[in-house]
Formats: C-alpha cells, structure tokens, sequence
C-alpha cells in the first residue's frame, strides 16, 4: 500500500513508524543524491511511497526527476506537487538535494499529524527537525541527505533525549550497566591519592580535570544531546572522516579540557 492509502485506513504514524520510513527513504536518496550528477526525486509525497508489508520502504514515479543542473539555471516549469514542492520549484532558484529534504519535511509533518506544515506542527520531538527541512533558503535546511538521516538515527533511539547515556532508552540492562559504569567512575575519581600535589586545589582541579574528560568523551560516543551534529566530520557521507574522528576524539576532548581548566586557573584561581 502507498504511504496515502495508509493515512485513509488507519490514520496518522507514530514518532517511531515516521523514523523508520523517513530513514529508509533517506538512504533511497543517498543513492540517487550519490549520482554524478546528483538525480533529484521532486515529488516525494505519500502516494508516491509504498510501505511493503515487511516494512519495507519504495520509492515510485519518477517523472518529475531530474539531474542536478551544474550551470545552477532556474526551474522554469513546476514539477511536483503543491504543497510538497520547494520554493525553488517554483522558479526562485535552481532544484538541488536540498529540493527532496524539503519534501521530506513536509512528508514527516503528513505522517504525524496528517496536515500540511503550514496548517499544523505537532509540537514533538521531531518538530525541530520539520522546521530545518523546511527552511525557505535551501542553504538553510541540512546540508545533504546524509546529515538528515544522522539526526534521524539518533531520534529513533531516543525514549528521554536528556537523560544520561544508557539512561536514554529506558532498557533494564543498559541502566543498570550504565549505573555502575558511572558509579565506578566516580569512586575511581574521588579515590585518587592527593599525596603528590602542592594544594588542596590542584587536587581538586586534577580530579575535576579527570571527570570531565571521562564524562565528555564518554557523551561524545554516545552522542549525548546530539553532540555530533556540532562536528560536521561525524555526519559526513564517507566513513573514513566519521572513523577518525571516533579515534580522535578522546585526545581533542582532553587536549581542550587542559586548555579550559588551566585558563580558569590562571584568570580566577591565580588573579
């Protein structure tokens, strides 16, 4: 069935069923979006998506596509479908990767609350992400299919966002190993022998220096809050940036956490 004859039957997607498909569709369009030129869907719209009955996601109707055109002429003639097309569409600017995130937005919007963005925006935790689809400036929207679906995947193991790593899903098992990782952490800290400093604040800027170091690159792995969308190497298309930066980022986060605690140092604790 189409996502459209979904939406008559049984109404509205839960967050966890418009994830999922957004997801899916995200990756059919890297492969189009990887093309040289990239090849632009402009029409991604309920009816023109089938979910299979093993969830699978399709995309149909190819008729308004197009390669992405490197002289950056105009769209001179509409192709698509109001209310799902860009503004650039419609002859603003030229139609880019940024033309289908757009209709993605819209797309999450239908699925959730069944309105257009622009009658309704269910204030949920993919609100924020609707709005950055739907930017009127394609410069404003994510930057390519690869970052959307980045944020996508962190959003569908969410249960609490703001609740600590292992914490965030709610699972038995991943709280009680996360409760005794930060427990151990913290007795390690607090156990730490003082016998080698000057002053009782050196010791005490040692183990602060200690615990945000292993509290900061443990959120950067578990990509607390959303660290990763602030490092554009982390939602980069090729693995080999993202793989470097997972090696790397335990030495920035120290080298930085030295910076920050000697700098406070000097300007407060030394004035």
């Amino acid at each position: 069935s189409t996502l459209a004859e979904l939406l008559k039957e049984k109404g509205t997607f839960s967050e966890k069923e418009t994830i999922d498909i957004a997801m899916q569709l995200c990756r059919i369009l890297m492969d189009l979006h990887s093309h040289k030129p990239a090849i632009i869907h402009r029409d991604i719209k309920p009816s023109n998506i089938i979910l299979s009955p093993d969830g699978t996601v399709k995309l149909l109707d190819f008729n308004a596509a197009k390669a992405e055109n490197s002289t950056k002429s105009m769209d001179t003639v509409l192709m698509g479908t109001a209310g799902f097309a860009a503004p650039e569409q419609y002859g603003f600017s030229p139609s880019s990767p940024q033309t289908d995130i757009y209709a993605i937005g819209v797309l999450l919007n239908i699925l959730l609350c069944g309105e257009l963005p622009h009658r309704q925006i269910l204030n949920n935790k993919l609100k924020r992400m609707i709005k950055h689809c739907l930017k009127i400036n394609p410069k404003d929207r994510y930057r390519d299919v690869w970052e959307l679906y980045y944020e996508l995947k962190y959003l569908s193991k969410m249960e609490v966002e703001w609740f600590l790593p292992g914490f965030r899903s709610l699972k038995i098992y991943k709280m009680l190993i996360a409760f005794f990782v930060y427990a151990f952490s913290f007795i390690f800290i607090f156990r730490i022998d003082n016998s080698g400093f000057d002053t009782a604040t050196d010791f005490n800027l040692f183990r602060l220096t200690c615990m945000l170091v292993i509290f900061l690159t443990v959120f950067f792995y578990f990509n607390y809050l959303n660290l990763h969308k602030y490092f554009p190497f982390m939602r980069s298309r090729w693995k080999l940036p993202r793989l470097l930066g997972f090696v790397l980022a335990p030495v920035i986060i120290f080298f930085v956490t030295i910076v920050i605690i000697v700098m406070f140092e000097l300007l407060f604790l030394k004035a």
